[in-house]
């Protein structure tokens, strides 16, 4: 602690004493229905390939369409708007031949 927070009569923490109280954040949160990614929209799909099922926007489930690694299991929560983000935005679902 430099010397004039001495001077000011600052007295230093002691953290072992009292120790600063740290925010823990999870990119994992079951009891909340907002995106894993964003967490500012409401969740549209859950990505049920990962343990726990990963919750996705339909904005961020669209980037991960375009960027070619859609989220191809999965459950839709409310209106399967993901479904026509996929038809028309994913080779990954297009049939062969």
């Amino acid at each position: 602690m430099p010397r004039a927070e001495y001077a000011a009569g600052v007295r230093p923490r002691d953290e072992r004493l009292n120790p600063v109280p740290r925010r823990v954040l999870t990119t994992e949160d079951p009891m909340t229905d907002d995106c894993a990614n964003c967490h500012a929209a409401p969740a549209a799909i859950e990505d049920v390939d990962v343990r726990p099922p990963r919750p996705w926007c339909l904005g961020c489930a669209t980037a991960l369409v375009r960027a070619g690694d859609p989220v191809l299991n999965y459950r839709a929560l409310g209106e399967d708007e993901y479904a026509r983000v996929l038809a028309t935005g994913s080779t990954a679902v297009l049939p062969f031949g």
